[in-house]
């Protein structure tokens, strides 16, 4: 894939994802001004249970059919037989087990929660099967597009039950809203219509390598959400709200930057995974593109994590800012381990990352159940799990090199020039905080309406005067784009 077929892969997504993740957040400011974290913490406490099973019911497949070198029709239709049946078993069983659910956690709206969101399982094949054929085809306009539009429609459904006080009921029907239109929209625009195909063996090799995604998948999002799971067992609802508010938004960044790299990243990968110069080459201008942009936005963050959350979210929402400005330093290790994942997926080095996933998730687990019995607030929880994000990011990198045969040298030269303006950007932010530290706690629209500007404008000189030639031509690039 050339350069410039890959940013503009790149820039469709990215797009899409910008929209996305802007109107995810005025959205989330307006549900958290109308809603408690008492409701975001058990609606979090049921999807730890949904979002395992939508892995497993989703088995991998539509990576499979992105990765494979040629697909029929027969194929498409296997895949789709298998997902819906997957889907349909787990509705099925939540269904059945919500009183179970419920006991557990010793209120009957865990139960009711859990039947109402088992739902999008029956759902998602209508949609996995044709998202993954537009992603195959490299078709990120329509994808960026339907994303967009089901993103609209979910938050329009959340804020008007929210806004007729049907409280976490409100968040559920919206994601099931949002399913449906994901659905009709992506088969409409795949020019995909289901079909049932019970030759299951005719997608044996597909099953093998959707089997290897979902299982490396399992382990991931079980690390993501044995966090959740157990402070909703040792805390109330309030506290997984606060630390979950803090833990996403310190995500937010990286699905805007990193998530529309990946997707690109991982079939160029997949198409040169035997040209290790080439993919080498690519991996290496996504890390560079995907750091020159994030960095700035995590400094900034770092900084002004306490005052945003005061001024955006409410007062309610206070303690969740000092675990914010913690998260923000795990912020760039996100995009690099993202990016490592990308390598070994396409390149299928699933069973080594598969390895190193449960070598971090047995750390995880010692980890918190240290912090929960013996030191349980939402601070220490963020700094365990940054620490924690810095050794999973660099066993990654170390698997990633070793299938590109990269050397250290080599990704010293590509990411220095980089963190040199990011050091620079560091101590100018560190000064601009030090000059309004009056006015964070009483002002803090004023910090912000401050200090944001003068680090964006401190970035941008530190750009513009590089004297990098990546640097210099992206610089080039705006510049031109701003006189138009």
């Amino acid at each position: 894939m050339s350069k410039q077929s890959l940013r503009g892969s790149v820039a469709w997504l990215f797009a899409g994802s910008i929209g996305n993740q802007v109107l995810t957040f005025a959205t989330g400011v307006v549900l958290a001004r109308l809603l408690m974290p008492a409701d975001f913490g058990l609606l979090l406490t049921v999807q730890v249970f949904t979002g395992i099973a939508g892995l497993i019911a989703t088995g991998g497949m539509g990576q499979a059919l992105v990765r494979a070198e040629s697909i029929t029709r027969s194929d498409t239709n296997v895949i789709f037989t298998i997902q819906f049946g997957v889907g349909l078993a787990f509705f099925l069983f939540l269904f059945f087990i919500a009183p179970f659910f419920a006991d557990l956690y010793g209120a009957p709206i865990y139960g009711e929660l859990l039947r109402l969101s088992a739902l999008t399982f029956i759902i998602r094949p209508f949609a996995n099967t044709p998202g993954a054929l537009l992603q195959r085809e490299m078709r990120f306009k329509a994808k960026a597009l339907i994303g967009m539009v089901v993103l609209l429609t979910s938050s329009t459904a959340s804020i008007s039950m929210a806004l007729l006080d049907l409280g976490v009921y409100s968040l559920v029907w919206g994601g099931i809203c949002g399913a449906l239109m994901n659905a009709t929209l992506s088969a409409y625009h795949a020019r995909w219509l289901p079909g049932i195909n019970l030759h299951l063996s005719q997608a044996r090799s597909l099953a093998q390598y959707g089997g290897m995604v979902t299982l490396n998948n399992l382990f991931f999002y079980a690390r993501s959400q044995t966090t959740n799971f157990l402070i909703s067992l040792h805390q109330a609802p309030v506290f997984l709200g606060l630390f979950n508010k803090a833990d996403s938004l310190r995500t937010l960044p990286n699905q805007m930057i990193s998530g529309s790299i990946y997707q690109v990243s991982f079939r160029a990968l997949a198409k040169v995974q035997d040209d290790l110069p080439e993919a080498r080459r690519l991996f290496l201008r996504a890390l560079f593109l995907g750091w020159l942009y994030l960095f700035p936005i995590y400094t900034a963050l770092f900084f002004a994590a306490s005052p945003f959350i005061d001024f955006v979210y409410g007062k309610h929402w206070q303690a969740a800012g000092p675990a914010l400005s913690l998260f923000a330093l795990s912020g760039p290790l996100l995009l690099l381990s993202n990016q490592c994942g990308a390598v070994l997926e396409a390149c299928n080095r699933l069973p080594q990352e598969l390895r190193l996933q449960t070598e971090v998730w047995i750390i995880q687990l010692a980890l918190l159940f240290a912090l929960l019995l013996y030191a349980p607030s939402i601070n220490n929880l963020a700094l365990g799990l940054t620490a924690l994000a810095a050794y999973n990011t660099l066993r990654m990198l170390g698997l990633a090199m070793a299938t590109l045969q990269l050397d250290w040298p080599t990704l010293r030269r590509t990411l220095a020039p980089v963190l040199a303006i990011n050091a620079g950007l560091i101590l100018l932010a560190a000064g601009f905080d030090l000059l309004l530290a009056g006015l964070k706690g009483p002002s803090p629209f004023f910090y912000l309406a401050a200090f944001l500007p003068l680090t964006g404008v401190a970035y941008a000189v530190l750009t513009l005067t590089s004297s990098t030639p990546e640097i210099k031509e992206e610089a080039t690039r705006w510049l031109k784009r701003v006189r138009r």
